[in-house]
Order: structure tokens, then sequence, then C-alpha cells
């Protein structure tokens, strides 16, 4: 029997009405870009108090939470927990990550995050049981770590919370565990994945019959509802994910023409970079041109 409250057209009626074609305003990488749709809506649907994330890196995800908040004027605070140090899989950093994103959110969210330069362990203490409304973990990624990081803790989220997992859609790693983790707790919570950028689990705490009328339909999908959210996200999804990359490779346009420009050097090394600037301008037209047509069908999807 089909427990779905709404139809195939409901459901897109439902979509288009969303703040899913909200552009963000930070984009730095595109791992996480193809959620922010996702992020917007799910902020809309929750209004939540209070927000905690579990590695923070370049704040992308962090600052779509913040934008949806402001946008939707809640009142609410977001935590970012991280040691802005590294880790094995991403590999080491300098401070300047952190300096860039404090001066972005100050200028953006003055007042409504706080920053935890520390281990995700040495955070709990700061959090009193049952006091986050949503919780994104999205640090080290081996099974152990992502088991201790939801097993510490889910105490601290409140009932009827969301906790979100990120890349539980990534196999080829050998030392990606997310998957595997997701696949024993999506069994005992009412759960949704998203399968395009890498994954995204999103697990509701308590029973099915305690889910608000605002996220019911989530967790509510036939296998053909699925479908057809899973296709919707992911076009709307790549559509940033097409943004970042197309951002990402305009600033390393600008910054090969500035030093193209400014090359006093033998003509064989300006003409080698004169190539890889014009294949680089050439990457990103065409890009430019797929991200228009994502974006056309982006706008259909939501009509």
């Amino acid at each position: 029997m089909n427990t779905s409250p709404l139809t195939d057209k409901a459901l897109l009626t439902q979509l288009g009405r969303m703040p899913l074609l909200s552009i963000p305003k930070r984009l730095v990488m595109s791992d996480w870009a193809g959620h922010i749709p996702f992020a917007f809506m799910l902020i809309e649907a929750m209004n939540p108090q209070n927000i905690v994330e579990l590695g923070v890196y370049y704040g992308d995800s962090f600052c779509a939470f913040c934008q949806a908040l402001k946008q939707n004027s809640f009142n609410a605070k977001v935590h970012g927990i991280d040691t802005w140090k590294g880790d094995i899989h991403i590999g080491e950093y300098g401070p300047e990550v952190l300096e860039d994103l404090k001066k972005y959110l100050d200028s953006e969210y003055q007042g409504m995050y706080e920053l935890h330069q520390m281990r995700f362990d040495d955070a709990l203490e700061k959090f009193p049981q049952k006091s986050i409304d949503l919780l994104h973990i999205d640090g080290e990624h081996t099974y152990k770590a992502v088991k201790n990081d939801f097993e510490s803790w889910f105490g601290k989220v409140a009932d009827g919370g969301v906790i979100l997992l990120h890349d539980t859609n990534v196999f080829d790693k050998s030392d990606y565990g997310v998957y595997k983790y997701w696949n024993e707790i999506s069994l005992s919570y009412p759960s949704f994945r998203f399968n395009h950028s890498n994954g995204l689990g999103v697990v509701f705490k308590g029973e099915k019959a305690a889910i608000p009328p605002s996220l019911q339909w989530l967790f509510a999908l036939d296998p053909a509802e699925v479908d057809l959210v899973r296709s919707s996200f992911q076009v709307i999804g790549n559509g940033l994910v097409y943004k970042s990359k197309l951002d990402s490779l305009y600033r390393e346009y600008k910054e090969i023409k500035k030093i193209n420009d400014n090359l006093v050097v033998k003509d064989k090394n300006k003409y080698e970079m004169i190539i890889k600037m014009r294949r680089t301008l050439d990457r990103y037209k065409k890009m430019e041109t797929d991200f228009l047509n994502l974006e056309a069908q982006m706008r259909k999807t939501s009509e």
C-alpha cells in the first residue's frame, strides 16, 4: 500500500515551491555543493534552533545553513567544530582556511555562528543532552571514525532532530567506511539517502509517527517517488556543482592571466603559460555551456 502523502505531480509542485533554486553566496569546493538545495529546503522545513556541524573545512555546507537561516529570518545558532588542520583524507593545510572562513562569516552572519577549533570528542561537553536540532557529520570518513561520531553525538540530538551524514555513496576508496555504517543505522531509524555528490544520508531521530508534517513526505516515499526526488535534487544540485567548478576555473584563469601579464622570462616559458591559460579558458567556456543547459533543466523541473 502506498503511504506517501503526495502524488508525483503534487511532489513536483511541492519541490517547485521550495527554495531549491536559491544560489549559495559561498562556494569554495564542489564536494558538498550538490546538497545545498536540500539544505535550504531542510532549514525551511525544520526551523531548527541549534545546528552543529562536525567537520567544517572551507565551510560550504556551514555557510549554506547560515544563509538559509538568514533568508527565513530564523533565530538560531550554527556551531562548527573542526581542528582546521586536516586529516588522513584531505591532508594537512594551513591557518589561512580558517582565517578566510571567519572573515566571510563575520561579514555575512555576525552573531549567528560559533566556531570551535578542537576535536569533536573534546567539544561534547559544550552541548547538553538533546540540545541539537540538526547535526551534520562530515569529519574523518573511516568506519571507526564515523561510527564514533554518530554514537558519541547521538544523545546530544533532540528527539525529533535530524542527523546528516556526508559521503554515504563513496565505495571506491578503501579507507572510506561511511556507506558501511549507513547501511547499519538506516535500518534502525526513518531515513533517506541521496546518491549524488558523494551521497548524503538523512536520519530522523524518533519514530515515524513523530515526524512533523513538513518532513513526512521525505520519509514516506514509494520507490517511484524516491527516484523522482533523487533525480530532481541531483539535477538542481549538479547545477551548483558546475557553478562551483566554474568559479574555481575562473579563479585559476585570472591567476594565470595575472602571472602571464607580469611574466618577464624566456619566450618558451611564456608560450607554455599562454597555452595553459587558453586551455583553462576553453574548459571554462565548455562548463559554462553545460551549466546553462542544466539551469534550463532545473527551471523546467520546478515548473
